[in-house]
């Protein structure tokens, strides 16, 4: 059975900062954000005979969000700096468990960062701040191609685990 006009409306607002959050971390443009949410609005409201609960709500705007944010940023040809699955996976679990706040989430994933060696740090600063594709980066610092990505690999294990340390131990003091 399709959720209700009412819940359609209560869940849009409710979620709106957690959606729009998850957006921001694909475009990392504040306006952008706001009318990819804005545009998954409407089509949420028109869709909403499909919709049947609150999770699939979510599990629907995470998806939509995703794929419209990736879109929009190819329309302006704009080289999409985009975490890979993995990252974004563990924010829409931390979104859909509501595991923490994005304040928190942004506080530990900055600590976790500054954790980070310095090479490591580096290269987070090349692929993620300056936009640089594995290549360009692998090319940049003379290494191997696959040198590169195994050490990404590594560096998203590292912050993920670190950010769970984190958000699990600031649970444990409000508790």
């Amino acid at each position: 059975m399709p959720i209700s006009e009412k819940d359609m409306v209560r869940l849009l607002v409710t979620r709106r900062t957690r959606v729009i959050s998850y957006i921001w971390t694909i475009v990392r443009d504040a306006a952008l954000a706001e009318d990819v949410y804005q545009d998954l609005c409407i089509e949420a409201v028109e869709k909403r005979q499909t919709i049947e609960s609150d999770e699939h709500f979510m599990n629907w705007m995470l998806r939509g969000a995703r794929l419209r944010s990736i879109d929009s940023l190819r329309r302006r040809r704009a080289n999409p700096v985009v975490f890979d699955d993995a990252v974004l996976g563990m924010v829409e679990r931390d979104i859909e468990t509501d595991k923490a706040s994005s304040a928190e989430l942004r506080h530990a994933l900055d600590l976790c960062l500054e954790a980070l060696a310095p090479d490591a740090q580096r290269l987070v600063k090349m692929r993620y701040r300056e936009g640089l594709t594995g290549p360009q980066i692998a090319e940049s610092l003379g290494r191997n191609l696959k040198t590169v990505y195994v050490t990404f690999t590594r560096i998203h294990r590292v912050l993920a685990d670190c950010i769970d340390k984190r958000l699990g131990a600031e649970g444990d003091a409000r508790a």
